[in-house]
């Protein structure tokens, strides 16, 4: 049996989806682990897989653990013949668990490089080359010319990548004047911030999309446009459905985007971009986010509407923020 370890994030389980799917048609035993919160979007992305939950401390921001702590937790894991860890960090490494799983291969990020296409390559070399768009579960849709039923997505894991509220009031009255229709995305951790907006924009009850049930979620999606994201879990989500506009603050985007070749991302891309909040034993000293909050409604409002670019191309956008161009291709 194959085991694949896949026990981060929302966001990261969904960009290994292709490889997932590419190993599952390529060996005929699989299982796949994933965190034990992500069951469900694990059974919507891969619906006859084998599946089970695992929980991992560090990833949990808590302590690293030690090394019984980790053999119990992926004692499970370790029973496979051969295990794919599709993650490499200070705690789920070779060195780490030598001697815990028969055979092995840690598949390791690139901050410069998408993470579907790093894993591919990685994965090449064992179980040959594919191409991530052939298992891709979700759809690929093109930029719409002139998107007029817009949906926010305002969650995001890391402070230094959620936009401001103020910044979302300030696009969706800009977005309204222009004749567009706002939805708002209402996830669990965002009801406050979900109230005040919709509020602020006078929206009603209808336009605010609840997120309890992924596939229902999927279904409401596909009737928009396009979605207007803070990097986070709920917009990796959305980008099964329809296309989105991610607004990256810090987080290393050229690693983390959405999948989807027309896909975009609007970052300021500072010098201090990948923020150190993705690093263990670093202190970060930043308290203005300026990697959000620098980037104004206006660039976000002439980003939704610019020509499409070619994969991995960039354009400047007002104010000085750079628009990038299907990252998950290019290749």
């Amino acid at each position: 049996m194959l085991g694949i370890l896949k026990p981060d994030h929302i966001g990261d389980l969904i960009l290994a989806a292709p490889a997932v799917r590419y190993l599952a048609c390529r060996v005929p035993d699989v299982r796949l682990f994933v965190d034990a919160n992500n069951l469900e979007l694990a059974h919507t992305l891969f619906p006859d897989l084998d599946t089970q939950g695992v929980t991992l401390s560090h990833l949990k921001k808590n302590d690293a653990g030690d090394r019984l702590e980790l053999a119990e937790s992926l004692a499970d894991v370790s029973e496979c013949d051969q295990v794919v860890c599709l993650r490499t960090d200070a705690v789920l490494n070779r060195g780490r668990l030598r001697g815990l799983f028969r055979r092995s291969i840690f598949v390791s990020g690139d901050n410069y490089r998408h993470e579907s296409l790093t894993t591919r390559d990685q994965l090449g070399p064992f179980f040959g080359q594919y191409d991530c768009e052939e298992f891709w579960p979700g759809q690929q849709r093109p930029w719409p010319t002139q998107p007029r039923r817009i949906a926010f997505s305002m969650g995001s894991g890391f402070p230094g990548n959620r936009w401001s509220v103020l910044r979302w009031a300030e696009l969706g009255r800009l977005l309204s004047a222009q004749g567009c229709e706002i939805f708002v995305l209402r996830t669990p951790r965002e009801q406050g911030e979900v109230a005040t907006l919709a509020r602020t924009l006078d929206l009603p009850e209808e336009n605010i999309i609840d997120c309890s049930s992924i596939l229902a979620l999927l279904a409401q999606l596909k009737a928009l446009d396009v979605v207007v994201a803070s990097d986070g879990g709920a917009g990796h989500i959305c980008s099964l459905a329809l296309p989105v506009l991610t607004i990256a603050g810090s987080v290393p985007f050229r690693r983390f985007a959405p999948f989807g070749r027309t896909n975009r991302v609007i970052t300021l891309d500072l010098p201090c971009s990948p923020c150190i909040n993705y690093l263990s034993e670093a202190i970060n000293g930043c308290f203005s986010y300026e990697c959000s909050y620098g980037i104004d409604a206006t660039a976000v409002a002439v980003a939704l509407t610019r020509p499409m670019g070619g994969p991995g191309c960039h354009d400047v956008l007002p104010g000085g923020a750079k628009l990038y161009f299907g990252l998950s291709h290019a290749n």
